[in-house]
C-alpha cells in the first residue's frame, strides 16, 4: 500500500518528544479547514459505552464510512503480526473498556478507555510490559481518499507518574511517537496527514506506559478530516509572501492570486490558532526580507526589537533555523539579504540598536562555512558611512548599489543611493533620495578625516520622498527604488523611482513622489497606463518576474501584491491578501518581503552536488533523523531533495526511492 504522509506536530513548553522526520508545527484544537476537508470521525464524539459487564463496542464514526476499535495490543505497533488484538470489554462498574479477563464489575484494574468529563478521550496504559490499548477507526468498503488527523495528548494528572507515551499509526506506519513527560500539563497537539488511503486501512492511536502505570491516565482528541486532494505545497514560480507583523510565510499563486499554502508561522486565514513549523520567532519585526537560491534554499532576514539573524525556512516543514553566527553583534540589526550564488549572500547590517552611533556595514555570508566577512563599513573601504542601509543590488560583477532606508533625524537624517566596490569595500555617493542635503562621516583608510554634505551640488535631479526606502532591484542595468511620503494628514503615499547609474537623476515611473523643491508639500503623480488612479504606498520586495516585468508588496494597509512592465507601464493587482486573512486580523497585516519559488535540484542529491551518490548517504540520513542539523550542516541545500516520492514530507517512506537512485545507472 503506497501512500504520502505530511506530519505536522510539535512540542509545547514541557515534554519529551521523539519524532518521526517531517514535523512542522504546533497547531490549536480548531485548525482550519480547507476545500476538499469534511469531518468523518472523531474518537470521543463517536464513543459509544457499554452497558452491560463484558460488552464490547465498535461504534460507527461520524459520516459512517468507518468504525472505531477498542483494542488491546500485544505489541507496541497493533498492526505487527504478534499483536494478538482483542476487544476491550466494558466494566460496569467504572464505566469504561478494559482489557478481556478482568473482573468487569470491580472497578479500576490496570487499563481504560472511556469518555473523560471535559469531552475527550481518556486513555490509561497497561504496565509497559503487559501490553496496550489502542483506539482503532478503521475505514469502510468505499474509502479511497486521504486522512488529516488533528488533535492534541496531555496527562490527565500532571506531575505524577513517570510520564506516558503516545503513538499515531496509520496502517502501521508510524507518523506521531510522543512521549509526556510527568509534570507536562500542556501536552502536544498535532496535525499528521496521510493520502492514498483505502478500503480498510486502520488508524491506530496507542497509548503505552513507560515503565510503571501509575498516573498515566492520558486525555487524547482526534479528529479525521477526509481529504479529497492531496495538501497544497508551493509549485514553481509560487510567490512567496511573509508578514512583518505575524511571521506567517505563504505560497502564492500567481495566476490566480490566491494563497496556495501555509508554508511557516501563524495561519492567518481564519482564527484556528494553527502554528506550521518550529524555530525562531519571525512575528513583530522590523523586517522579514526574503531570498531564495538556485536549489530552493530560502532565508529570512530577520530583524525584531530584541533579536536578528538569518533563518533558514524550509518550505516542506516550515521549520525556521538560525545559521551559524549570523546573531552576533556585527549583523546588528536590519537588512536584506542579496544571494550572488548558491552559497554566498550579501547582507546589509544597519546599526539599529546602536542608536545614533550605529554604523551600516556589508557583510557576506558563506552558507556553507557559516562564516561572515566584512565587505565594507566603517572600518573598512573609503567614502561616506552609511546611515541604515537596508536594500541593494548587484549593477555590475564587482560593483553594489546600497539604499539607506532613512527616517530618522541628526547625523541619521536623509537618505541616498551609493555605489560599494565589493574588492575595496569603498562607497561612492550616487543620488540624493530626500529633500534636503544631508552629511555623513568621511572615513580614509578606516579613520573618520570629517563629515561630508552629500546632495548638494551632485546627487543627481528629480523627485524625492520623506519617509523609508525599503527596496531596491538592479535589472538590465536600471536602478529601481521603492520610496513612501507623507505630507499633513493622511494618507500615505509612495511610488517606484529609477536611478540613472551614472548621473543620480530621479524618474518617477508609478505612484506618488515629492516635487524636489525642498518644500515638502507639492507631489507628483505618475499614472500606470492602465489606470486612472494609482496608490503604491511603501513598496517593498522587489524583484523581477520576468524581462522588463516587476514585482512588489505593500508593505502597510492594503497588504497587496502587484506586477508592474516597465515597458508598457502597466500596473496589475496580482493579489490582494488582507482580503483573504481573518477579518481579526486583515487590518494588521504588513507584508515586508517577497519572492519566487524555485529549485534546480534533483530528488536524492542530498548535498546538492548536482548528482545522485555515496555523497548524499550522510546528509539524507542526517534529513530524517536530525532535519534541524541538516538545515545548519548543508545551508546551501534543503531538504525537498530528500522528498524523494514527492509527497511533500521528508521521512522514512522516501528511503526505498533513495536506495534506488543510488543504485540506478
Amino acid at each position: 500500500m503506497h501512500r504520502s504522509i505530511l506530519r505536522r506536530t510539535a512540542a509545547a513548553a514541557s515534554g519529551v518528544v521523539t519524532l518521526l522526520p517531517g514535523v512542522i508545527g504546533v497547531l490549536a484544537m480548531s485548525p482550519a479547514v480547507s476545500a476538499g476537508q469534511i469531518v468523518v470521525a472523531h474518537l470521543s464524539a463517536d464513543f459509544e459505552p457499554g452497558v452491560a459487564a463484558g460488552e464490547v463496542r465498535t461504534p460507527a464514526d461520524t459520516f459512517g464510512v468507518g468504525t472505531w476499535h477498542y483494542l488491546a495490543s500485544q505489541t507496541l505497533n497493533p498492526s505487527d503480526s504478534g499483536a494478538n488484538l482483542a476487544d476491550l470489554e466494558w466494566d460496569a462498574s467504572a464505566q469504561f473498556f478494559e482489557s478481556p479477563g478482568f473482573d468487569h464489575a470491580d472497578g479500576f484494574n490496570a487499563d481504560a478507555l472511556a469518555r473523560s468529563e471535559g469531552g475527550s478521550m481518556l486513555m490509561h496504559p497497561r504496565p509497559a510490559a503487559d501490553g496496550f490499548v489502542v483506539a482503532r477507526w478503521q475505514t469502510g468498503a468505499a474509502y479511497s481518499d486521504g486522512v488529516r488527523l488533528v488533535g492534541y495528548v496531555r496527562k490527565s494528572v500532571a506531575a505524577e507518574g513517570d510520564g506516558v507515551r503516545v503513538l499515531v499509526y496509520v496502517d502501521g506506519v508510524s507518523v506521531l511517537d510522543v512521549t509526556l513527560a510527568p509534570e507536562d500539563a500542556v501536552g502536544q497537539h498535532f496535525d499528521l496527514v496521510a493520502m492514498g488511503v483505502e478500503a480498510g486501512s486502520t488508524v491506530d492511536v496507542v497509548v503505552s506506559a513507560v515503565d510503571s502505570n501509575d498516573d498515566d491516565g492520558t486525555l487524547v482528541d482526534l479528529t479525521i478530516y477526509r481529504l479529497t486532494a492531496a495538501p497544497n505545497m508551493p509549485q514553481p514560480g509560487d510567490y512567496l509572501v511573509i508578514s512583518r507583523t505575524y511571521g506567517s510565510l505563504y505560497a502564492l499563486d500567481p495566476a490566480s492570486g490566491e494563497l496556495r499554502a501555509l508554508l511557516s508561522g501563524l495561519e492567518l486565514r481564519d482564527a484556528s490558532g494553527l502554528v506550521r513549523g518550529e524555530g525562531v520567532v519571525l512575528s513583530n519585526a522590523f523586517t522579514d526580507a526574503l531570498a531564495i537560491n538556485e536549489f530552493g534554499r530560502l532565508v529570512c532576514r530577520f530583524a525584531r526589537p530584541t533579536r536578528y539573524g538569518l533563518a533558514a525556512v524550509d518550505v516542506v516543514s516550515g521549520r525556521r533555523t538560525v545559521l551559524n553566527g549570523t546573531e552576533a553583534p556585527e549583523w546588528d540589526q536590519g537588512g536584506d539579504p542579496l544571494f550572488i550564488d548558491s552559497e554566498h549572500a550579501f547582507v546589509t547590517a544597519d546599526g539599529w540598536l546602536a542608536g545614533p552611533t550605529g554604523n551600516g556595514r556589508i557583510l557576506l555570508y558563506d552558507l556553507r562555512a557559516q562564516t561572515t566577512t566584512l565587505v565594507s563599513g566603517d572600518t573598512l573601504g573609503d567614502g561616506p558611512v552609511l546611515k541604515r542601509p537596508r536594500a541593494m543590488g548587484m549593477l555590475d560583477a564587482t560593483t553594489l548599489v546600497v539604499v539607506e532606508s532613512g527616517f530618522a533625524v541628526g547625523m541619521w537624517s536623509g537618505a541616498g543611493v551609493y555605489r560599494v566596490d565589493v574588492a575595496s569595500g569603498d562607497r561612492t555617493f550616487l543620488s540624493r533620495l530626500t529633500p534636503a542635503p544631508f552629511e555623513r562621516p568621511m572615513m580614509s583608510g578606516g579613520v573618520e578625516i570629517g563629515t561630508v554634505m552629500l546632495g548638494d551640488d551632485e546627487g543627481g535631479a528629480g523627485p524625492v520622498a520623506n519617509l523609508q526606502f525599503r527596496t531596491v532591484l538592479v535589472t538590465d542595468g536600471r536602478i529601481l527604488v521603492g520610496e513612501a511620503i507623507g505630507l499633513p494628514g493622511p494618507p500615505w503615499d509612495g511610488g517606484l523611482l529609477e536611478i540613472d547609474p551614472i548621473t543620480g537623476d530621479r524618474t518617477l515611473l508609478v505612484g506618488t513622489a515629492l516635487v524636489d523643491d525642498g518644500l515638502v508639500t507639492n507631489t507628483v503623480t505618475e499614472l500606470p497606463s492602465n489606470a486612472s488612479s494609482v496608490y503604491v504606498d511603501a513598496p517593498i520586495g522587489l524583484l523581477e518576474r520576468s524581462p522588463g516585468v516587476v514585482a512588489f508588496v505593500l508593505q502597510f494597509v492594503p497588504a497587496k501584491l502587484y506586477e508592474f512592465d516597465l515597458v508598457t507601464r502597466e500596473l496589475h493587482e496580482i493579489a490582494d491578501v488582507g482580503t483573504q486573512i481573518d477579518p481579526g486580523r486583515a487590518g494588521t497585516v504588513e507584508l515586508s518581503g517577497l519572492a519566487v519559488y524555485r529549485s534546480t535540484a534533483i530528488p536524492g542529491d542530498a548535498n546538492c552536488d548536482g548528482s545522485v551518490n555515496g555523497f548524499d548517504v550522510e546528509n539524507f540520513v542526517r534529513a530524517l533523523s536530525t532535519p534541524v542539523q541538516y538545515q545548519l550542516d548543508v545551508a546551501w541545500c534543503t531538504q525537498v531533495t530528500c522528498d524523494v516520492n514527492a509527497d511533500g514530507s521528508v521521512n522514512g517512506l522516501d528511503i526505498d526511492g533513495f536506495v534506488e537512485l543510488l543504485t540506478s545507472p
